[in-house]
């Protein structure tokens, strides 16, 4: 049985997550490294899956795949923050 993908759910998460983003780079000042981190790194896989504003002008599969990456991805981007002593294991949560 292949498994649906609910593309209202992750365009709802999606925008909460670019609106987050929106709202944290406005307050840059008061943002964590990490928050930093984070945002940077969205937005460059952004730039890098070639959408021009936001991963929700793809298609289903293109969306899924992007979400699978930020997933994967971000774990590594934390491990490596951590690694190089930008931030400390307990706040990257690993």
């Amino acid at each position: 049985m292949k498994a649906q993908l609910d593309l209202n759910g992750l365009t709802l998460v999606g925008n909460r997550a670019l609106n987050r983003a929106d709202k944290l780079e406005s307050q840059s000042a008061e943002q964590s490294v990490l928050q930093q981190e984070y945002q940077k790194f969205f937005r460059g896989l952004i730039a890098e899956e070639g959408f021009n504003k936001s991963p929700f002008e793809g298609n289903e599969e293109e969306i899924k795949s992007f979400f699978d990456k930020v997933k994967k991805r971000w774990v590594r981007r934390k491990q490596e923050l951590v690694d190089d002593g930008t931030i400390d294991a307990s706040e990257a949560g690993l």
